[in-house]
């Protein structure tokens, strides 16, 4: 009974040195699981031929693309590039070589479900031959298992391309890297630090501020109807150029 513990704990530490990996895993088995469960329940391959040749393709490249957008967006460094780059100034730009090494980045860690996705899907071949056969409702002919055979061996070679060309980036870039493997190593564990403290204190500081605008707001125990028509508004001071983040903070300001 006393292994169980230790085991517990040490994949907690591995869970902690890793996380991207494990995250990483964890989405590529919901992703796996996911396509086959979408292809057993949702997927209906019509017989009519001209149907089919869209019906497939449109069932095995509209989810890749899907989750490609939905890893992109969910991505912190992708809007950390973006947000607010209109109104950046010159000292404060991205240079054109940092803005496209982040965004390569993030483009192949967006990749990773979509390509998992996509793998499953041609292991499975049904989207494929259903595509291509010219008798898609009879999955038993030769024509309709040549193309689930045909798909198939484009899915492993799918994996083996991924693989190569992830490798050889990953590579590239630790290659380029000025830091050493130690130096880059507290430098990821210091990032990730530096977000947890941050997020911290901007949580305790959120706390304060807000605690005295709302009590500045019931200091007469009950505000004007004038009071309670200028703190709803509508939020627009997120896109302003101002210090005020609420019409609350903004009307105890004024």
């Amino acid at each position: 009974m006393s292994k169980i513990p230790a085991f517990l704990t040490g994949v907690n530490n591995l869970l902690k040195s890793h996380p991207v990996c494990f995250t990483n895993s964890f989405l590529i088995a919901l992703s796996a699981g996911g396509e086959r469960i979408f292809q057993t329940v949702v997927f209906q391959c019509p017989k009519d031929v001209y149907t089919a040749w869209y019906y497939g393709w449109i069932f095995l490249f509209s989810p890749f693309f899907a989750l490609f957008i939905c890893a992109m967006v969910m991505n912190n460094t992708f809007w950390r590039a973006c947000h607010g780059c209109k109104y950046r100034t010159d000292d404060t730009k991205l240079q054109s070589k940092e803005c496209c090494q982040s965004l390569c980045q993030n483009f192949l860690q967006s990749l990773v479900v979509p390509s998992t996705w996509l793998f499953v899907s041609l292991l499975d071949g049904e989207y494929v031959a259903c595509s291509l056969s010219k008798t898609p409702d009879d999955k038993s002919s030769l024509d309709y298992q040549h193309f689930k055979a045909m798909s198939q061996m484009c899915g492993w070679a799918f994996l083996v391309l991924v693989i190569v060309v992830g490798t050889v980036c990953t590579c590239y870039m630790r290659c380029c890297d000025k830091k050493t493997y130690l130096e880059a190593r507290y430098a990821s564990v210091y990032t990730s630090v530096e977000d947890q403290v941050l997020e911290k204190e901007m949580q305790e500081n959120a706390q304060i501020v807000a605690q005295q605008h709302v009590g500045a707001l019931f200091e007469s125990n009950m505000p004007a109807k004038e009071v309670w028509d200028k703190i709803a508004k509508m939020d627009v001071t997120k896109n302003a150029t101002t210090n005020y983040y609420s019409p609350l903070q903004k009307w105890n300001s004024s």
